[in-house]
């Protein structure tokens, strides 16, 4: 199953890995976001997490938030599930917590209670917009404005690299032991 963003609705999707079959077909369409930018899915508890920016994609007003919606038929559980955001982009789970995208920091959000445990300044970020996870609970964040991405290990969260051959990095996938990233 493929989750994508859009306008203001988030639609999901089921593409068939046949030939003959092209286009994806719309399993169902959920409106009363705002501005939803990334959804992560969670099978095993049935409902997926949609980052709402709820505001220009680099504002700082503290309206951005995180909803839950059902999966298998795109109900709404909580439109306001995690609050107290500025633009929330990407989504990854990692060893517990949710973690979001946020402008310039890193968000840790208590998955049980919707509550900030922990934010992680990135100083020279400007536009923070994709996270992946590796096998080691490692989590990378991307830079779209700066071409680069910051990690966070061990508890520290820096730059782990920047360079303008990152084409200004948008989108992030860990796999096994490669970090895949899409300009």
């Amino acid at each position: 199953m493929k989750w994508i963003g859009c306008g203001v609705a988030v639609l999901a999707l089921l593409v068939l890995a046949t030939p003959l079959q092209a286009a994806p077909v719309k399993l169902w369409e959920t409106d009363g976001f705002k501005g939803p930018e990334s959804a992560l899915p969670v099978p095993a508890e049935g409902f997926a997490y949609v980052s709402n920016i709820a505001g220009k994609p680099s504002e700082k007003n503290g309206k951005g938030f995180i909803s839950n919606v059902a999966l298998d038929d795109g109900k709404i559980i909580e439109i306001e599930w995690a609050k107290g955001l500025n633009a929330p982009k990407g989504l990854a789970l990692v060893n517990g917590p949710l973690y979001a995208a946020d402008i310039d920091q890193l968000v840790a959000i208590d998955t049980k209670t919707g509550k900030i445990v922990a934010r992680y300044a990135a100083p020279s970020a400007k536009f923070l917009n994709d996270v992946a996870a590796d096998g080691a609970g490692r989590v990378y964040v991307s830079d779209s404005a700066t071409s680069t991405i910051w990690r966070l290990a061990d508890g520290t969260f820096e730059k782990w690299l920047d360079s303008k051959e990152l084409n200004n990095v948008d989108g992030l996938l860990a796999q096994s032991d490669k970090l895949i990233i899409a300009p």
